[in-house]
């Protein structure tokens, strides 16, 4: 007897119902906890995914018609004024940077083409699932002497990173992040501001 099987002692129809219950499960089951693990990294590649607002072409580089003296202050001060920590500052090459900064306050997402803050540095793609858990970037600006009344001001946000991370399950997922444009427009203003 020990060597009969469940399925002989039950009836036909009871026991193809089993079995289809069974296999919903098991589908079910698999949907659940490791589908997520089965499709991690295959979604659509970071540098393939695009925003859809009208942004500024990066990095910006302009002319501005002030001396290198000036420009240098004014730019620094902007740095101190935005909160953004200041890394390095290196007058003799015109290099004022964050090093990599975290922008917790300072980053928004798009809506309708809009960005919902007005006032932030970088925009996050949206993602309904994995909101992000790190938005970081190193924001750079390159300052050279033209002439005597000229300065050359580059102005770059480089290595953005922002993604979702899930310590516990040990999920990572990247997420598009670029500059606004704003953190660069109010360092222009404050340089030709009179």
């Amino acid at each position: 007897m020990s060597n009969l099987h469940y399925s002989v002692l039950l009836p036909e129809f009871i026991n193809s119902t089993l079995i289809k219950y069974l296999r919903i499960m098991r589908n079910l089951l698999f949907l659940l906890f490791l589908w997520p693990l089965c499709t991690k990294g295959q979604d659509i590649p970071v540098s393939l995914r695009t925003f859809k607002g009208n942004y500024p072409k990066f990095p910006i580089d302009t002319v501005v018609s002030f001396p290198f003296i000036n420009v240098f202050e004014r730019t620094l001060e902007e740095y101190y004024i935005s909160g953004l920590p200041t890394n390095l500052i290196d007058k003799e090459k015109g290099i004022i940077s964050t090093g990599f900064t975290p922008f917790y306050r300072r980053y928004t997402f798009e809506q309708k083409r809009k960005l919902l803050s007005s006032v932030a540095y970088v925009v996050v793609e949206r993602d309904p699932v994995y909101p992000p858990s790190i938005v970081m970037g190193v924001f750079e600006t390159k300052l050279t002497p033209v002439s005597n009344s000229e300065t050359r001001v580059v102005i770059s946000l480089k290595e953005p990173d922002a993604r979702y991370v899930d310590n516990y399950n040990g999920f990572e997922k990247q997420l598009k992040v670029q500059s606004t444009g704003v953190f660069e427009k109010n360092i222009i203003q404050r340089i030709t501001k009179n």
